[in-house]
């Protein structure tokens, strides 16, 4: 599951990377439109691959389930989700969604760029890591253009980016699932 797919670039990058089923969502009805586009042109020329599920889901409105019949995402991924400071609701709803996505062997891949809101991140991050094991992949693992000062980033004005790998962290049910 993509979540604020924009035009679906990563869907799509995954239907050919071989998933074998691809959602796409946004909760922005003409961006997803372009992104249906996008995933038919792809389809069309790849008749192989597994189509791709274009939906809307606008987060934390507690239709999750329409997205995924029947369970949960093996991965999600959210690229540059992070950054609606006008809605200060949107980044609680992110996480609301990602709950009600997520099973216990869901993998989240979370990007993050400092555009100058790190403190909302770092509060987001805090009510996140009740949920979810967080780990933050290495910078030196990452391509050298997610450094702000690298010659060939296009993006210029912008801070670090960063990756971060989400899993849920188990609840037990009673007493019982303790492990003495």
């Amino acid at each position: 599951v993509e979540l604020g797919a924009g035009l679906g670039l990563l869907s799509c990058t995954a239907a050919l990377l071989g998933s074998k089923s691809v959602f796409c969502t946004d909760g922005d009805g003409c961006t997803l439109k372009m992104a249906k586009r996008n995933a038919e042109a792809l389809i069309a020329a790849n008749p192989d691959l597994s189509p791709i599920n274009v939906r809307l889901l606008r987060w934390g409105q507690g239709d999750e389930a329409t997205v995924i019949p029947g369970g949960h995402a093996d991965v999600i991924v959210a690229s540059d989700v992070l950054y609606v400071l006008g809605n200060p609701g949107a980044w609680g709803a992110l996480l609301r969604t990602l709950l009600s996505l997520s099973g216990p062997e869901t993998l989240i891949f979370l990007t993050y760029t400092d555009r100058g809101h790190g403190k909302y991140f770092e509060k987001f991050r805090a009510r996140a890591s009740a949920h979810f094991h967080i780990i933050e992949s290495p910078p030196h693992l990452l391509h050298p253009t997610c450094d702000p000062n690298h010659v060939d980033r296009i993006e210029k004005t912008s801070g670090v980016v960063r990756i971060f790998c989400l899993s849920l962290k188990q609840k037990l049910e009673t007493a019982a699932d303790l492990v003495v």
